[in-house]
């Protein structure tokens, strides 16, 4: 693939053209995991934060399918750690929606905002209660997710996991310290 993409260039490829849809090839090579050619393409000075039309970004795209390497890549390459898509979910909210937690370890040491909500209220925290997935909800909570922060219809992440009957993650949150501030 890099060899392809090598050729491409040398013959005039533009390194930012994008599909219809607003992907560019640095796009592409993050979702399919290709880290040599997301590496050249960065190297020939693709924009590591151009956004396809829906606005996902290289890196919300390598989080989404688990490519550490990838995101690891545009980190060091400058990529927001927290820029968020049209509909509100940041690279940390897409790693933690899909089980991630190697992608959602990565952007928290970057310092990824580990209570950012999403309109509606859901945090990372809330998404993974939802969805069941323990290990990146202990990831969460031992890097200070809000145990108890409710979404907008005052549904917390215990309420979550307990509605799906996520029995590991209610055990978990039950067994989680919580902080007595003040409610905003």
């Amino acid at each position: 693939h890099v060899d392809a993409a090598q050729l491409l260039l040398d013959k005039g490829a533009e390194v930012d053209r994008a599909l219809r849809n607003g992907c560019t090839p640095l796009f592409i090579a993050c979702e399919k995991g290709r880290v040599d050619v997301a590496r050249l393409l960065l190297d020939k000075d693709a924009a590591v934060d151009r956004a396809a039309e829906d606005g996902r970004t290289p890196l919300f795209i390598a989080c989404q399918n688990g490519h550490v390497d990838e995101a690891r890549l545009l980190l060091d390459n400058g990529a927001e750690v927290d820029r968020a898509t049209e509909a509100g979910p940041t690279p940390l909210f897409i790693a933690c929606f899909k089980g991630q937690v190697d992608a959602a370890r990565l952007l928290l040491e970057r310092g990824a905002e580990v209570n950012r909500a999403i309109e509606g209220g859901a945090t990372p925290l809330w998404v993974v209660c939802h969805q069941g997935h323990v290990d990146v909800a202990r990831l969460l909570l031992n890097n200070g997710a809000e145990v108890d922060r409710a979404d907008v219809h005052g549904q917390t992440p215990l309420d979550a996991a307990s509605q799906q009957d996520h029995a590991d993650v209610v055990r978990l949150l039950l067994d989680a310290p919580r902080t007595n501030a003040a409610p905003p």
